[in-house]
């Protein structure tokens, strides 16, 4: 997957990825896996961004944790529960009315 990266900055306890416009797996998995590997791996940061083409998506640290309750992010450690997780959080997360219906982001603060 590091082929897919352009960039990675950290900026406080933010850590954003900029990846190729152009994905060989769903964006939106993508994103939740990484967010909870990094968020385990380095607990002083409190949000992850992935952005692709004009797509982002943001998740902080709090919505992880509830993405993958009751396990909680340390569940990215064990490799024999890791894809039951991940699933059970990407699912979580596409229900949670984030997406319009072309994929894209929707902003809950917005008006109609």
């Amino acid at each position: 997957m590091r082929e897919l990266i352009e960039s990675v900055t950290i900026e406080g306890t933010g850590l954003t990825v900029t990846l190729s416009p152009t994905l060989p797996v769903d964006f939106r998995t993508l994103a939740v896996a990484t967010a909870i590997r990094a968020l385990d791996r380095y607990p002083v940061l409190d949000r992850v961004t992935l952005l692709s083409g004009a797509t982002e998506i943001a998740l902080p640290r709090a919505e992880v944790e509830q993405l993958v309750q009751p396990d909680g992010v340390a569940v990215a450690r064990e490799s024999d529960r890791w894809r039951q997780v991940l699933a059970r959080a990407v699912e979580r997360f596409t229900s949670s009315a984030r997406f319009s219906t072309d994929g894209g982001i929707v902003d809950p603060r917005a008006t109609p």
